[in-house]
């Protein structure tokens, strides 16, 4: 289905307030202007200050030779430092990108933006989204420690073999089209966000008449960010909700289950490495190269790793997934879905086992099998037997 492009002549009323040249704020009573403030927007802003935008918007980078060609989205509700102010525009550093990319927010897109209030113990308040609506000031700088884990990670990993089964694991192969495939290091950076639109086509939208539309969804971008500490969107959150809201069509964040902080990243990375390298067949060599880099004693690696719900022994050379393939051999798998993407709650499974366990955590799997066994004496009897060790 074609969508509908935004017309080029507007019938929407005008709002009650408006801003004049983005310097002034106007309302309106009867026929009379009456001004409330002639405060440059700008001069609200200060280099340092953490700010929040209501709205995602499509922003250019700053680049060494002016602006960067491409737009890319900086999502609703998450948290950015004001790095530069100028008399037309100021630069912000985006919780959600790397440190080094700024990006330009125009006099017009300022009026989407709050100043967020900080308290004495350094956390960034008012951010609705996240764990207890605030995080800490110093994951922006936590970000860095994720880039230089990855960095080495992947420098350690190049120097195996290059048939080194936990080599292929993480860093992918070549596949017979001469594409790079799989790489387990990419599915535990980034969460695995949705396909949509080009930013320009939704730029383009004519919201009015998709809200009108009643065979096409977008619940997809509510869910699109790759990012593992964009806002994390409950499930509660609905599509009618979202529809009405002013960022519909746009993407606004990330699952709970994908969801971690910079400063929890690394954690995580590091638990669900030591788990590869205690599966079954990892080769010594490659398992002390690996427990030097973790900076782990080799008494954490002695058992084999075995899947959670299925129990059995996980041998890698029997890995050969593509991920999101109907085969995948091992799959990252959630103790508890309802959980966040942390060490206490990830690991390596099957993809039957992932399927299996489905959207329930562990918890409530057990709780459903001793209530049909409680209902059914006859399985009573056989869960009892299959209990006996």
């Amino acid at each position: 289905m074609q969508l509908p492009v935004q017309s080029t002549t507007s019938t929407t009323k005008e709002p009650d307030h408006i801003y004049k040249c983005c310097c002034e704020k106007v309302t309106n009573f009867g026929d009379s202007d009456v001004t409330i403030t002639d405060t440059p927007i700008v001069a609200m802003f200060n280099v340092g200050d953490y700010v929040c935008s209501s709205k995602t918007l499509a922003l250019h980078k700053k680049t060494n030779s002016g602006t960067s060609k491409q737009l890319e989205w900086i999502s609703a509700d998450t948290p950015s430092i004001v790095k530069e102010v100028n008399s037309e525009n100021i630069l912000i550093d985006n919780l959600c990108h790397s440190q080094s990319s700024h990006y330009i927010v125009s006099i017009e897109e300022l009026t989407y933006f709050t100043k967020c209030e900080t308290d004495e113990g350094g956390h960034i308040l008012g951010l609705k989204w996240y764990p207890g609506e605030r995080i800490l000031k110093t994951e922006f700088d936590k970000r860095k420690d994720v880039c230089d884990f990855e960095k080495n990670l992947k420098s350690t990993t190049k120097k195996l073999p290059e048939n080194d089964m936990v080599r292929i694991l993480l860093d992918g192969h070549v596949g017979v089209d001469g594409k790079k495939k799989g790489g387990k290091i990419g599915q535990m950076k980034s969460a695995q966000g949705a396909p949509c639109d080009t930013i320009s086509s939704i730029l383009n939208y004519n919201i009015e008449e998709i809200r009108k539309e009643k065979t096409k969804r977008f619940d997809n971008m509510i869910y699109n960010r790759t990012s593992r500490w964009s806002p994390p969107i409950p499930e509660l959150y609905s599509y009618e909700e979202y529809e009405k809201s002013i960022n519909f069509t746009r993407p606004i964040g990330t699952r709970s289950k994908d969801f971690c902080l910079p400063s929890e990243l690394v954690d995580t990375y590091k638990e669900m490495i030591k788990q590869i390298i205690c599966f079954k067949n990892v080769t010594p060599e490659t398992k002390q190269k690996i427990m030097d880099f973790l900076d782990i004693d080799a008494s954490k690696c002695v058992v084999v790793h075995k899947c959670k719900w299925s129990g059995k022994e996980i041998d890698i050379d029997e890995y050969s997934s593509t991920y999101s393939s109907k085969d995948n051999f091992i799959e990252i798998c959630h103790r508890d879905p309802n959980d966040r993407f942390l060490s206490r709650n990830m690991y390596w499974g099957f993809g039957e086992s992932n399927r299996q366990q489905g959207g329930y955590s562990e918890e409530n799997r057990v709780k459903q099998i001793a209530q049909l066994a409680k209902t059914n004496p006859e399985l009573m009897e056989l869960l009892m037997c299959e209990l006996k060790i």
